[in-house]
This record gives C-alpha cells, sequence and structure tokens, in this order.
C-alpha cells in the first residue's frame, strides 16, 4: 500500500514539474518520519525530478517524496508555503486527481504512503491507478527497474502491479474482493 501512495505521487507530480528540473533537498527533509526507509537524501543536494522518482520508487525513499511534494505544492500553492503547508497543497491535489479518476473510495493524507487511520483506498481503486500508472511510460518503466533492482530478473510490468494488487489483497484479511479497504 505505501508504494500505491508513492505511485499515484508520481503520477500526479507528473503534470506539474519538468523531469530534468533540479529541486533543491532542504528542509523538506524534517518532514521524514524517522522509521522510514529512504533514499539517503542530504541537505544541499540538488537532484532532478528524475533523479527523485528513481529515489522514491526503488529504495521506496520517503525522504525523495517529501521533497516531491514540497516542490510540488509549492508550484501549486506559491513559493512562500512551508514544507507542512506545500505538503498538504499536493495531498489535496493528490485526493483531487484521484477523485477524478474515479476513486471514490480512496484517500490520501501524505505523499509517501506513512501510516494514518484516515489514508485509505479499495481494491476496485488499487486496479485503477495501476491502470493509469501501467499507462504512464515513466512509472511503467521505472516499475521494471524495481523489480529487476530487487529480484534480479525483469517482469512485465502488468504482472508485476497484479502481483502487488493480488498480495495485498490477500494480506488485507486471507480474502480476496474488489471491495476491500486497505489501511496505510
Amino acid at each position: 500500500p505505501v508504494s500505491i501512495t508513492k505511485l499515484l505521487s508520481v503520477y500526479g507530480m507528473l503534470q506539474y514539474l519538468e523531469l530534468e528540473e533540479t529541486i533543491p533537498v532542504g528542509d523538506a527533509l524534517t518532514l521524514v518520519q524517522p522509521d522510514s526507509s529512504v533514499a539517503k537524501l542530504k541537505a544541499g543536494d540538488e537532484l532532478t525530478v528524475s533523479q527523485l522518482i528513481a529515489g522514491m520508487m526503488l529504495p521506496s525513499g520517503n525522504d525523495a517524496a517529501q521533497v516531491i511534494a514540497v516542490a510540488t505544492g509549492r508550484k501549486l500553492g506559491g513559493s512562500n508555503l512551508s514544507c507542512n503547508a506545500a505538503v498538504d497543497v499536493f495531498v489535496e491535489e493528490m485526493n483531487r486527481q484521484a477523485q477524478s479518476m474515479g476513486l471514490i473510495n480512496t484517500h490520501f493524507t501524505n505523499c509517501d504512503g506513512y501510516p494514518d487511520y484516515s489514508h485509505y483506498t479499495c481494491m476496485a481503486d488499487l486496479v485503477t491507478i495501476a491502470t493509469a500508472c501501467l499507462d504512464t511510460p515513466l512509472i511503467r518503466d521505472t516499475a521494471n527497474r524495481v523489480y529487476k533492482h530487487k529480484v534480479g530478473a525483469i517482469l512485465e510490468p502488468i504482472v508485476l502491479i497484479l502481483l502487488l494488487l493480488v498480495c495485498t489483497g490477500y494480506l488485507v484479511d486471507g480474502s480476496f474482493s474488489p471491495f476491500l479497504y486497505f489501511r496505510f
């Protein structure tokens, strides 16, 4: 489920940031929860959006997710926004995009999938998210890189995402239903 949030974060920010745009890593790092998985970004780094996406998806870096969320939120709401306010703007945009995709049983409270009771989705919405991500070449190609990085072989992206969906569905309560809710 954490990865699904990151997928929709990438999907959402692609409308506002250019892949070769350089983003400074700074105070957004203060938003990363202490027990989060990270890409080991350091304040003062300047990375492209492409590099930050890789940092989000390959090691599941919550630090990269926060940096992207702050940059996107500031682009949407103004460069003078605090980090917290910028992330709030970005998460609002994620929820708006989720609704426009027809995701009526999904709600995000953060950009990195960190556990929160109000952060949820259902299996039917996961399929919609997976389909949208498979239709986005950057996400599809990065998903292949993730699988190759972790397992050492390339798997068709559709198989990878369906495997994720099925495993997630069975992990919840041992059964499979398109309307199971997943709390992240």
